[in-house]
Protein backbone atom coordinates (compact mmCIF):
# COMPACT_ATOMS: atom_id res chain seq x y z
CA UNK A 1 0.00 0.00 0.00
CA UNK A 2 1.24 3.46 -0.85
CA UNK A 3 2.36 5.32 2.27
CA UNK A 4 3.29 8.79 0.98
CA UNK A 5 1.76 11.41 -1.28
CA UNK A 6 1.13 15.12 -1.75
CA UNK A 7 -1.81 16.78 -0.07
CA UNK A 8 -3.03 19.92 1.71
CA UNK A 9 -0.68 20.97 4.51
CA UNK A 10 -2.10 20.08 7.92
CA UNK A 11 -4.67 17.64 6.54
CA UNK A 12 -4.39 13.89 6.41
CA UNK A 13 -3.92 12.53 2.90
CA UNK A 14 -6.60 10.10 1.74
CA UNK A 15 -5.87 7.80 -1.17
CA UNK A 16 -9.01 6.45 -2.77
CA UNK A 17 -7.58 4.85 -5.90
CA UNK A 18 -4.52 2.65 -5.68
CA UNK A 19 -2.15 2.42 -8.61
CA UNK A 20 -4.63 3.21 -11.36
CA UNK A 21 -1.93 3.94 -13.94
CA UNK A 22 -2.05 1.39 -16.72
CA UNK A 23 1.24 2.41 -18.29
CA UNK A 24 4.08 -0.06 -18.07
CA UNK A 25 7.60 0.56 -19.25
CA UNK A 26 10.57 -1.61 -20.10
CA UNK A 27 14.24 -0.86 -19.73
CA UNK A 28 16.40 -2.17 -22.54
CA UNK A 29 20.01 -1.80 -21.56
CA UNK A 30 23.54 -3.01 -22.10
CA UNK A 31 26.37 -3.14 -19.62
CA UNK A 32 29.99 -4.17 -19.47
CA UNK A 33 32.37 -4.90 -16.60
CA UNK A 34 32.30 -1.19 -15.66
CA UNK A 35 28.50 -0.92 -15.43
CA UNK A 36 25.67 0.23 -17.68
CA UNK A 37 26.49 1.87 -21.00
CA UNK A 38 24.34 5.03 -20.87
CA UNK A 39 24.18 5.43 -24.66
CA UNK A 40 22.87 1.87 -24.98
CA UNK A 41 20.01 2.28 -22.49
CA UNK A 42 16.47 3.02 -23.53
CA UNK A 43 13.14 3.14 -21.69
CA UNK A 44 10.19 2.18 -23.86
CA UNK A 45 6.48 2.23 -23.11
CA UNK A 46 5.56 -0.66 -25.37
CA UNK A 47 6.06 -4.39 -25.35
CA UNK A 48 9.41 -5.34 -26.80
CA UNK A 49 8.83 -7.71 -29.69
CA UNK A 50 11.48 -8.87 -32.16
CA UNK A 51 11.09 -5.80 -34.38
CA UNK A 52 11.42 -3.44 -31.41
CA UNK A 53 14.48 -5.28 -30.13
CA UNK A 54 16.14 -5.22 -33.55
CA UNK A 55 15.54 -1.46 -33.68
CA UNK A 56 17.17 -1.06 -30.26
CA UNK A 57 20.18 -3.14 -31.33
CA UNK A 58 20.58 -1.05 -34.49
CA UNK A 59 19.99 2.38 -32.90
CA UNK A 60 21.44 1.99 -29.38
CA UNK A 61 23.68 -1.07 -29.08
CA UNK A 62 25.60 -1.10 -32.36
CA UNK A 63 26.98 2.44 -31.98
CA UNK A 64 28.77 1.46 -28.73
CA UNK A 65 30.12 -1.89 -29.93
CA UNK A 66 33.79 -2.41 -30.62
CA UNK A 67 35.58 -4.69 -33.05
CA UNK A 68 36.68 -7.97 -31.47
CA UNK A 69 39.48 -8.64 -33.96
CA UNK A 70 41.08 -5.30 -33.04
CA UNK A 71 40.72 -5.97 -29.30
CA UNK A 72 38.35 -3.05 -28.80
CA UNK A 73 36.20 -2.62 -25.71
CA UNK A 74 32.54 -3.73 -25.80
CA UNK A 75 33.18 -6.24 -28.57
CA UNK A 76 31.51 -9.29 -26.99
CA UNK A 77 27.72 -9.44 -26.67
CA UNK A 78 26.10 -12.03 -24.45
CA UNK A 79 22.45 -12.81 -25.10
CA UNK A 80 20.23 -14.99 -22.96
CA UNK A 81 17.61 -17.41 -24.19
CA UNK A 82 14.78 -14.94 -24.84
CA UNK A 83 13.56 -15.35 -28.42
CA UNK A 84 14.33 -11.75 -29.44
CA UNK A 85 18.05 -12.36 -28.80
CA UNK A 86 18.03 -15.26 -31.26
CA UNK A 87 16.65 -13.21 -34.16
CA UNK A 88 18.90 -13.55 -37.22
CA UNK A 89 18.72 -9.78 -37.81
CA UNK A 90 20.26 -9.18 -34.36
CA UNK A 91 23.16 -11.50 -35.13
CA UNK A 92 23.73 -9.84 -38.51
CA UNK A 93 23.79 -6.34 -36.98
CA UNK A 94 26.18 -7.30 -34.17
CA UNK A 95 28.55 -9.28 -36.36
CA UNK A 96 28.43 -6.48 -38.92
CA UNK A 97 30.10 -4.23 -36.33
CA UNK A 98 32.88 -6.77 -35.84
CA UNK A 99 31.61 -7.84 -32.42
CA UNK A 100 31.14 -11.42 -31.26
CA UNK A 101 27.68 -12.65 -30.25
CA UNK A 102 27.42 -15.47 -27.71
CA UNK A 103 23.93 -16.75 -26.98
CA UNK A 104 23.35 -18.77 -23.85
CA UNK A 105 21.73 -22.17 -24.38
CA UNK A 106 17.97 -22.28 -24.61
CA UNK A 107 16.10 -23.26 -21.46
CA UNK A 108 15.60 -26.96 -20.94
CA UNK A 109 12.72 -28.06 -18.69
CA UNK A 110 14.66 -31.24 -17.92
CA UNK A 111 17.09 -29.36 -15.62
Amino acid sequence: MRRRGYGVKGQRLRITELFTDTISVSLIAACNQDGFLPHACSIVDFGVDSDGFVSWVRDYLCPVLGNYARGEKNSVVLGDNVSQHWDARVEKLIRGRGAVLINLPRYSPEW
